[in-house]
């Protein structure tokens, strides 16, 4: 017989549509944080696309606009589970720029700054993470749907 604690457990594992509750939160809080971080750069381009400039980025004036797009795209992906590969890739992709160019701490000579884009290179990272398991699990998700498919 199964005590309380394992139904429960058994319940937030998988729910009517295949993912667990707990597997939507954090696609909703992921997809959240990233398609409104992007969504800002939206409501100031020129200025986004200054800061961008001054940081290094190659073509800021196309890649600004098209990396925030394809973020925010992607975010919504995300959180609905429409095409969960584009939308974890499409993420990836923008994190891992905006990453590399935007939160270079490692030139920074003032100590503050450095420490701040420093902190932000590494919450960036655990983002990097987060997009790359999601990734995973769409792939999972789509190679299962084949096999049964196949069956």
């Amino acid at each position: 017989m199964q005590t309380q604690s394992e139904r429960l457990s058994e319940e937030a594992q998988t729910d009517v549509g295949g993912h667990s509750v707990l597997f939507k939160l954090a696609r909703l809080a992921f997809g959240a944080a990233i398609g409104y971080a992007a969504a800002t750069n939206f409501q100031d381009m020129e200025g986004s696309v200054a800061y961008a400039e001054a940081k290094g980025v190659p073509n800021a004036e196309t890649l600004v606009p098209f990396g925030s797009g394809m973020a925010v795209v992607g975010s919504l992906g995300v959180v609905l589970w429409r095409l969960p590969i584009l939308a974890s890739g499409a993420v990836l992709a923008y994190l891992v720029g905006v990453t590399r160019y935007m939160h270079d701490f490692w030139n920074v000579d003032d100590d503050a700054e450095s420490q701040n884009e420093l902190y932000h290179f590494l919450k960036n990272v655990g983002l990097v993470g987060a997009a790359l398991a999601f990734l995973v699990r769409a792939a999972r998700d789509r190679a299962a749907k084949k096999r049964l498919a196949s069956e």
